[in-house]
């Protein structure tokens, strides 16, 4: 059946001789190819989910990010102005101390007088 398939000629004698050769030969081909092929579309696969979860990162962080530096900054004004004012109001009632102590010095003085 091979000689009829492929004839017997000086050019086609080797091509039945060879047959299951050749057979083996295109299946490694083939298994080669459907390997690399698979291979292939689970790079494109991996680089498509890759891209997806860093457009998600992205997206979502300079959001998040933005909103948290923000926070943080207006956290940090409202405690500067907060501790500005209770170092005036400490500063404040020292001085007012301050003035009453010398002025009981002074009554003291004179009732000593």
């Amino acid at each position: 059946e091979l000689k009829k398939a492929y004839g017997e000629g000086k050019g086609d004698e080797k091509r039945y001789k060879d047959y299951k050769q050749t057979k083996i030969d295109d299946l490694y081909k083939r298994m080669g190819n459907a390997f690399l092929k698979e291979m292939k579309d689970y790079d494109k696969q991996q680089q498509q989910i890759k891209r997806m979860v860093e457009s998600r990162k992205q997206s979502k962080r300079p959001e998040s990010f933005n909103q948290h530096v923000s926070m943080h900054f207006a956290l940090k004004k409202i405690e500067r102005a907060f501790k500005s004012e209770y170092e005036s109001w400490k500063n404040q009632k020292h001085y007012e101390q301050l003035q009453k102590d010398i002025e009981h010095n002074r009554e003291a003085e004179r009732g000593y007088e």
